[in-house]
């Protein structure tokens, strides 16, 4: 019986030795996983002001400001986000319009090259989901008669709301060795819907004309890295 009660002493002592290998081993398979999982950054910040618009609003009736912040999130992918306000006015083929408002893009960029020296040099494309919140005033527009006489109309300050998305082509380059940086995009825009009170809006803050359906803008700015 003593001999019995030995072996299964030391057997269930095997079982419990076993047991608790096997838990280190999944343990420590876990922690491999765990470092070889990718981890999501929030590094290489930057915050971008526009000085196109301001100064393009010197001459023309367009006038506004925009600022992008952006930050790596995983490998070279930045996520961005853009924020501003426009006015401007549509004048074209007996048709007057003027627009002022808030516009919103969200999207990411992803930097197809970077400078070995600083990663925060580089150029990049990415792609943006934008909407524009306004208030838009027909101030005329044309009604044919007969014997083709044309009378003018006018249609009260509505609000509108559009969205879009365009497809951001840049580069970002240090200013000498300062924490500045020349921030420049080409933003090809597709306008996807808008709401329609009266008629179609004729000028989007953000996006520009809405004549095709297709815009392109500009942000040229300066960035600040922190």
């Amino acid at each position: 019986m003593k001999a019995k009660h030995i072996f299964l002493l030391i057997f269930s002592l095997f079982v419990q030795l076993l047991a608790f290998s096997q838990a280190k081993i999944i343990d420590s398979t876990k922690v491999d996983s765990l470092r070889k999982s990718p981890k999501l950054s929030f590094d290489q910040r930057m915050i971008s002001i526009d000085i196109f618009d301001p100064i393009y609003g010197i001459f023309t009736a367009k006038k506004g400001a925009k600022a992008q912040i952006s930050a790596r999130i995983y490998k070279k992918f930045h996520a961005a986000v853009e924020i501003g306000y426009e006015t401007n006015d549509f004048n074209d083929i007996n048709w007057k319009s003027s627009a002022n408002g808030l516009f919103y893009k969200v999207g990411f960029l992803w930097f197809v090259n970077n400078d070995v020296q600083n990663k925060k040099n580089g150029f990049h494309i990415g792609a943006k989901v934008a909407s524009a919140s306004y208030t838009e005033t027909i101030e005329q527009f044309p009604i044919y008669g007969q014997d083709s006489q044309i009378s003018f109309q006018s249609l009260p300050a509505h609000s509108e709301q559009s969205f879009w998305i365009e497809f951001p082509l840049g580069a970002r380059i240090q200013v000498l060795k300062s924490p500045f940086y020349a921030d420049f995009m080409i933003q090809p825009k597709l306008l996807l819907f808008s709401s329609k009170n009266y008629v179609d809006p004729l000028i989007i803050p953000g996006f520009g004309k809405n004549n095709t359906g297709f815009n392109l803008g500009l942000f040229w700015g300066i960035g600040y890295a922190f």
